[in-house]
């Protein structure tokens, strides 16, 4: 085998185990730090979706349930949510789920819009 040949096989032996070598790391003294990160700031208070859902034909007395997308302060939940057709009875079926259902039967063939005004505030504060 030639001078030259003999110091690239060499070469490439020696490129092969240092490669090698690199990509095993082994266990060292030096401690693992973990750097926190600053928590995300909840999201506001919102509904989420609705059962029947927006634009749904009802019954003139069925309720309407209305997700949270998260536990909420019941009181002012229930002081924020408005009907344009009358007032109605509220009950939670947990702390982000409200069941809106009216004292008086709803007037037929009308449309029904209810309103959440900014004082709904979640159960963490945020409003």
């Amino acid at each position: 085998m030639s001078r030259n040949r003999r110091v690239f096989s060499v070469f490439i032996a020696l490129f092969i185990v240092v490669s090698l070598a690199c990509t095993f790391s082994l266990p060292t003294n030096i401690p693992f730090i973990v750097t926190p990160t600053a928590t995300p700031l909840s999201l506001p208070p919102s509904i989420v979706e609705t059962d029947p859902p927006a634009g749904s034909q009802i019954g003139v007395q069925q309720g309407i349930a209305f997700f949270f997308n998260q536990p909420m302060q019941r009181a002012s939940v229930e002081a924020a949510l408005k009907m344009d057709k009358g007032d109605g009875i509220y009950t939670w079926i947990d702390d982000s789920t409200l069941t809106f259902t009216p004292l008086q039967p709803l007037p037929a063939d009308s449309v029904v819009t209810f309103t959440l005004a900014p004082g709904a505030t979640a159960a963490n504060g945020l409003a």
